[in-house]
């Protein structure tokens, strides 16, 4: 049990680092001393760096899932309420960093996922899984009668992904939520 947690420590506080540094701007002993750790123990729990990376990538996309879900759970909320709140919970989280950082998957695949394959795989299932999770939302919409039942979720959810990934950037230039805004005022109207 406390080397689950050890690990989970490692991540944890290498994540807040590489969220707003980069990946390749991070180094190792900056991880360490977040997390309060030897190297011994960072070799313990990951073969290398980019074993970290790889694991780190998997930690954001669970984080983001689970926090989705808890949201797409709660009965005071519709389905779209739920996205909405979700994507929301996104925006404050942002505005919370001075909008620095974004999406950290997004980052991610901007600085690794043409360099190396293994990044780009890892990446690729993670935008797969998030897409997924927008599905949830959309599925339970559909059920409960928020949205149409020709709309081909599959491609509804990884339009809002994209769109999402794009006004995430956008919003770290413009240190503004509007173009986030802009998705919740168009596409999920459009959709419902």
């Amino acid at each position: 049990m406390k080397g689950d947690i050890t690990k989970e420590r490692i991540l944890l506080e290498g994540a807040k680092i590489v969220h707003l540094k980069g990946y390749h701007a991070t180094g190792l002993q900056e991880i360490l001393k977040a997390s309060g750790v030897p190297k011994g123990s960072f070799y313990f729990y990951f073969k290398s760096k980019k074993d970290y990376g790889l694991q780190l990538i998997d930690f954001y996309t669970d984080s983001i899932i689970s926090r989705g879900k808890r949201f797409l759970e709660r009965e005071d909320l519709s389905p779209l309420e739920s996205m909405q709140e979700h994507i929301g919970w996104i925006m404050d989280h942002s505005t919370d960093l001075d909008f620095k950082g974004g999406c950290p998957i997004g980052n991610l695949s901007q600085e690794l996922g043409d360099t190396d394959d293994a990044f780009r795989e890892k990446l690729n299932e993670a935008y797969q899984r998030l897409i997924d999770l927008h599905g949830l939302f959309l599925e339970e919409a559909q059920k409960q009668g928020e949205i149409a039942t020709d709309l081909d979720i599959g491609e509804i959810a990884e339009l809002i992904f994209n769109c999402y990934q794009g006004a995430l950037i956008q919003m770290k230039v413009s240190r503004s939520t509007k173009p986030v805004e802009m998705i919740e005022r168009t596409l999920l109207k459009l959709i419902s």
